[in-house]
């Protein structure tokens, strides 16, 4: 470290303590050079003798060779220490002088390296320097060993009269905080730089603040950075600042107290900042800018002074003087506005500075506008800083609550707010201080800046009114002593008015007249009337405009109305306000929606147009003139829906709605044009059979053709017109009969029921009969649909009543009423896992309540509260399934609402194993009822189908026998038993043994030995499918199901019959030499051209497997067909495995081939149990056993089968059960056994003609087409 030794007026700088390495310093002074006793003095403070030290001057020496030899005796000089050589010399010449002193360094260095002594020397050359003007010429040598230093002589001066020695203990900020605090405490302080005596200098002020910062006021402003549009305001930022500092009054008094203590606190945060063992004073000593033209040391750390103060000011100029702030402390000013000015200035913890360290950049002036060109005046002394603490202290009374921001203010929230505020002079000022309303515009600039003038100052002034009336509504209390802090709060809650307020006036300031709306609710009123339809709509680009100012203004008008807000509480005629604008929005939003589906995507005449557009406007002055009766507005609504429809069909059709006989709407497909003109179905036509038009009784022509394209056109027209309509009445019905918080009168409920409920059918079609609703719209299938699943969404508990009346009302009329049933069943549970939202595991254990379900009535009747069960437990069930699925899938374990749920579902809702044999209905709940009485009381007359009529008893007796028994509801052994009931009957019919032996099998489980998959035990299902196939086989007398009982019970007598959806092996003859036939291994044939023989590879188009070969070897599993003798015969199938897709075969689709081959395969299982032999020589490829190959066919035809439907494998079984029960029910085209024989064993007289063997095969494939053409209804079904 360096010290500094006071001595007189000289302060002279050396080393406290000497460096281990030799030391050479350079040091230059305008001061007087050293003497013996400053020598001595040296001595002592560095703990040194005086044969240590010697000083010389070089002045002394007249040659270079006496210098040396000096040098060496010293040098040489026996002491132990190191040793300090004092070298001085006076710079007069300076091309002399300067050889002088390079000549006196190389002297020195020269010596000190031939030094043969270890002990080191420091050697310091003092150079006294002349005052001249423009400089003595003097250069300090840099770049080698030696150390360059200026010290100087600092005397005191007026407005500096600190001595060097206590600078350099002390930072610049604890320099001007002693300072003030004399000036303060009136100690000795001077703002006129008059003299200071040497006592005053020790014991007073080290520096004249005042006079300090006058000094550094232009380098701080000049470090202002001013927006472009506002580079004038460093000229007024001079002259307000030159007031304050030159003015002798309380305000500028004030002003520089509280400035120049601000500057202490921000130099002492940045010196915080910085190296705390860094010393100003010693930096500047160091620094290589000292030498200054005519300047001295003291100067020098009065211009670093100049510089720190002036950086500091320009940082707090920076923020005071944002958005023209030092306007307000003027001298022209009003005294409360300066007065406030001052408060928060003073304000530490309110008014903050940036602490910014060494910035080279210039500060830029804070301004609350975003726009990098353009500036904003604020009225309101640091209206910004006031803003910012009150968002601040806002948002923590809402924290404090630990609740969102209320719906309106709350007294307790205000309350809690003005405590946490501590500024006294905030609560002061009210609404008769003119600053209330200089704030409140001031705040409205504030938040959303660039806004327009005029519009904030309408804005404040509404937000004025509203915060007296809350302040009244809350408190009680005169509106005239509403404090800024309310008028904030009001603020809070109208953030979202204002936003509105000013986008509005933007998009609509055509249709705002000037100065009549003051905020949002009003402007939106204005707007609403003057989008009156009967003003703007005259054409088609009239409705477009006007559909887009409707749309855009549509998020606007529903912020305002859907809730609650200040101006509908506390605003003037607030209620009245809001209540008329949900009835323009209303009437205008239902007109807009019309307009919206009728006009988007339609090309429509301009005659039509018109009298469209006369029916908007209609509707709005009726909807208007109704005040918001809900009745009367949908009565309105679809009168002129079937207005606008009645017209359509005038432009277009003439004025013909609908057909005359079924009261449906013209298709393009479906219509006939008579001569006369008139239209109609043609379907209706050709049933009725007139002779005459129904219209106009004009002789009709046959046959009926079909509307020439340009009418077809039109109809397709008035039809995508009538589908708008529709689509525009339910999102009518779903928007403001159907929506959250709207309550559906009874009226409403009433018509939308009766429009559901009416039959389109044209046999019950009465005019007389129709809905009210029903005069006014067709119906129509969809619409209605949709309409119901509105309903359904309504409350539980509000609509039970109509659905149960309702359902009443269904029940007379049978059509379509499960259809009807699964439709509530669907909607209701939706409606459940809507409501349920984010606890649906909650909502789903509460729905556990299958014991009401499983509620017995004596009439069987079904109320909308068993459907609402039902509903409830497919819910249930649904989220079972979601959460066990998602379980097992991450492999996580189940948290505790999980596994409550899952435990409780496995408690309570026990489901019973459903029987799929229940398909057969009535008769077979018959059975199974009669047959518990039975064998609860075996004096029970049992009485069997003994006529034969019916084929449907013995299947269900036999399927309900070995269901009894494999349940173990009896036992075999029991008299009483169904399976005794057949073997009795047995005696007297032949049918009923064949009957008795499938039960006993079922019963010994006898398809176990075919296949294991087949066992009761591992997949029931399966062996029911086989059980139920060889059931109806043996009992149905239809042609087509004599193979499958051949293939049952006597396989042997189909060895040589084609298999109907066996691999298609169609091909002509091909007994040329150039074209030879192959077969995949999945059965799929290939024709091979050229030389016959495989010579390329290729994938099989079926089962994806390499087919083909190289050079004349064919691949594994790739084999010639020997055409002389036919393979085409039995079961060719193949491996199971290869059939991955349900493909289309002949005159089969691809649910009707699955389905046919289930049967197929599951009567040659059926028929493995006697006779596996005959099985095996039908079954061709088998290698695991024909058992399991047979019953492997059969999975992957259920596979096949339910992925072909879109539905799941229990799906795919059900429809299985569904087309064997459908064919038990069919009794046409019966033969009998002798044709079926003949049919069975044609294919033998004529096998080796190819184009025979395939029209054999093809008409056995088209009769089973005819028996699969139901398969998609059963598919339906299940």
């Amino acid at each position: 470290m360096l010290e500094i030794i006071d001595e007189g007026n000289t302060e002279i700088i050396f080393g406290s303590g000497f460096p281990q390495d030799q030391e050479y310093s350079q040091v230059s002074t305008y001061s007087r050079l050293l003497n013996q006793r400053d020598v001595k003095l040296i001595n002592e403070e560095l703990n040194i003798t005086r044969h240590h030290s010697r000083l010389f001057l070089l002045h002394e020496f007249q040659t270079e060779e006496a210098f040396s030899q000096a040098l060496r005796e010293f040098f040489n000089t026996e002491i132990e220490g190191r040793k300090l050589l004092l070298l001085q010399f006076y710079f007069e010449e300076p091309k002399k002088s300067q050889q002088l002193l390079s000549c006196a360094r190389h002297s020195v260095r020269r010596i000190t390296k031939s030094l043969k002594t270890e002990s080191a020397v420091d050697i310091v050359l003092l150079t006294r320097l002349p005052r001249i003007s423009g400089g003595c010429g003097y250069i300090a040598m840099c770049g080698d060993s030696w150390t360059s230093l200026h010290l100087d002589e600092l005397l005191p001066v007026k407005v500096f009269p600190a001595d060097t020695s206590r600078l350099c203990k002390m930072t610049i900020s604890e320099i001007l905080r002693e300072s003030f605090a004399c000036v303060e405490d009136g100690q000795n302080g001077s703002t006129d730089g008059d003299h200071l005596d040497d006592g005053s200098k020790r014991r007073g002020m080290l520096v004249d603040t005042v006079f300090l910062l006058k000094q550094s006021m232009q380098k701080g402003i000049v470090q202002l950075r001013d927006k472009v549009h506002n580079t004038d305001r460093a000229k007024k930022r001079i002259n307000i600042l030159h007031d304050l500092l030159y003015t002798d009054d309380s305000v500028s008094h004030n002003f520089m107290k509280t400035l120049q203590r601000r500057i202490v606190h921000l130099l002492s945060a940045q010196e915080k900042a910085t190296d705390p063992n860094q010393n100003w004073v010693i930096c500047q000593a160091l620094s290589d800018a000292f030498v200054v033209e005519g300047a001295s040391f003291r100067h020098m750390l009065w211009i670093q002074m100049e510089d720190t103060v002036a950086s500091a000011l320009a940082q707090i100029l920076a923020v005071v003087d944002g958005d023209n702030n030092l306007d307000h402390i003027a001298l022209d000013q009003p005294s409360a506005k300066t007065e406030l000015w001052l408060k928060v200035f003073q304000q530490d913890d309110l008014l903050s500075f940036p602490v910014i360290v060494k910035s080279k950049d210039a500060h830029v002036v804070f301004s609350t506008m975003e726009d990098r060109e353009k500036t904003t005046t604020c009225s309101f002394p640091f209206s910004w800083v006031l803003k910012a603490r009150f968002d601040k202290i806002w948002l923590n009374v809402i924290d404090l609550h630990g609740t969102a921001l209320p719906k309106l203010p709350e007294l307790k929230y205000v309350r809690k707010y003005e405590e946490l505020i501590n500024y006294p002079w905030v609560h002061d000022i009210t609404k008769t201080n003119s600053l209330f309303d200089v704030y409140a515009e001031d705040l409205v600039k504030m938040s959303i800046p660039g806004s327009p003038c005029e519009l904030n100052k309408i804005f404040s002034e509404s937000l004025v009114q509203l915060a007296q009336s809350l302040y009244r509504g809350l408190t009680g209390d005169d509106p005239d002593n509403v404090s800024l802090i309310w008028l904030h709060v009001t603020y809070e809650y109208m953030r979202e008015n204002h936003q509105i307020f000013l986008s509005l006036s933007q998009k609509y300031n055509d249709l705002m007249p000037a100065g009549r709306a003051k905020e949002a609710s009003q402007a939106i009123k204005l707007i609403l009337q003057e989008l009156y339809p009967e003003r703007i709509l005259k054409d088609l680009d009239s409705c477009q405009k006007w559909l887009e100012m409707v749309k855009s203004l549509t998020t606007s008008v529903e912020l305002i109305i859907s809730q609650d807000t200040l101006v509908s509480m506390y605003g003037e005629n607030g209620q009245e306000l809001i209540k008329e604008i949900r009835l323009l929005w209303q009437s205008t939003r239902i007109v807009f929606l019309l307009m919206d589906h009728l006009l988007q995507e339609t090309e429509m005449e301009e005659k039509l147009l018109k009298v469209v557009v006369r029916n908007f406007i209609f509707l709005h002055k009726k909807i208007q003139a109704e005040v918001g009766n809900m009745e009367k507005t949908f009565k309105l609504v679809t009168q002129v829906l079937k207005q606008c429809s009645t017209n359509a069909c005038k432009v277009y059709l003439e004025g013909q709605t609908h057909c005359l006989y079924c009261k449906k709407e013209f298709s393009d497909e479906n219509t006939a044009e008579l001569s006369c003109g008139h239209m109609f179905c043609i379907s209706c036509l050709e049933e009725d059979d007139s002779k005459k038009c129904r219209k106009c009784q004009k002789e009709i022509q046959t046959p009926y053709k079909k509307c020439e394209a340009v009418k077809r056109d039109t109809i397709l027209k008035v039809n995508k017109f009538r589908r708008k309509c529709n689509s525009f009445f339910v999102e009518f019905v779903h928007n403001y009969y159907a929506g959250e918080g709207v309550q559906m009168t009874e009226g409403v409920v009433d018509m939308l029921m009766e429009y559901i409920g009416g039959n389109p059918s044209k046999q019950q079609i009465k005019a007389t009969e129709e809905s009210p609703l029903r005069e006014c719209m067709n119906p129509n299938s969809t619409v209605q649909s949709l309409v119901l699943k509105i309903l359904l969404r309504c409350r539980v508990e509000d609509m039970e009543s109509h659905w149960q009346k309702f359902l009443e009302a269904v029940k007379s009329s049978k059509q379509n009423l499960e259809e009807f049933y699964f439709l509530v069943v669907r909607s209701t549970e939706d409606y459940i896992h809507t409501s349920a939202r984010e606890c649906i595991l909650r909502k789903a254990t509460e729905s556990l309540c299958v014991d009401s379900l499983m509620s017995d009535s004596s009439d069987r009747t079904v109320t909308f509260k068993d459907l609402h069960t039902i509903a409830k437990l497919r819910f249930c069930l649904t989220v079972a399934a979601d959460t066990i699925g998602s379980l097992f899938i991450s492999g996580e374990k189940a948290h505790d609402d999980q596994k409550d749920f899952l435990q409780k579902l496995n408690e309570e809702a026990i489901v019973p194993k459903i029987d799929k044999f229940l398909i057969y209905g009535e008769m077979y709940d018959e059975v199974t009822d009669s047959s518990v009485k039975a064998i609860e009381n075996p004096s029970y007359n049992f009485e069997m189908d003994n006529d034969g009529t019916n084929e449907k008893f013995p299947v269900c007796m036999t399927l309900a026998a070995v269901q009894q028994i494999v349940d173990g509801r009896a036992s075999i052994d029991n008299e009483s038993c169904l399976i005794a009931k057949i073997k009795e009957q047995s005696k007297t019919e032949k049918k009923w043994g064949k009957l008795s032996g499938i039960c006993d099998k079922m019963t010994e489980d006898c398809l176990l030995k075919v296949s294991e998959e087949l066992s009761l035990s591992h997949r029931p299902s399966l062996a029911h499918i086989v059980l139920h196939t060889a059931v109806v086989a043996h009992l149905s007398p239809l042609p087509e199901m004599q193979l499958l009982k051949a293939l049952c019970f006597d396989p042997s007598k189909s060895k040589d019959c084609f298999i109907p959806t066996m691999p298609d092996m169609e091909y002509e003859s091909l007994q040329t030499k150039s074209e030879k036939l192959w077969r995949c291994r999945c059965g799929e044939p290939v024709v091979l051209e050229n030389c016959g023989m495989p010579w390329v590879e290729a994938e099989c188009p079926r089962c994806k497997a390499k087919i083909g070969g190289q050079s004349h070897k064919p691949v594994k599993g790739f084999t010639q067909i020997d055409t002389q003798e036919d393979k085409q015969k039995g079961h060719i199938l193949g491996d199971p495995s290869s059939r991955v897709s349900a493909e289309c075969g002949r005159s089969l689709s691809g649910a009707s081939l699955c389905l046919v081959r289930a049967l197929i395969h599951s009567s040659m299982l059926w028929g493995a149990i006697d006779n596996a032999k005959d099985i095996e020589t039908i079954v061709k490829g088998s290698t695991h056993g024909v058992g399991k190959h047979l019953s492997t066919h059969l999975l992957k035809d259920i596979e096949l089968l339910a992925k072909v439907a879109g539905k799941n494998e229990e799906d795919a079984e059900m429809t299985i059960h569904l087309f064997l029960q459908h064919i038990i029910e069919c009794s046409e085209n019966i033969v009998s056994d002798s044709e079926l024989k003949q049919d069975i064993h044609s294919t033998e007289t004529r096998k080796n003609e190819m184009n025979g063997k395939m029209l054999s095969k093809n008409g056995r494939e088209n009769s089973f087409w005819t028996l699969t053409r139901n398969c998609q209804m059963c598919m339906t079904i299940s």
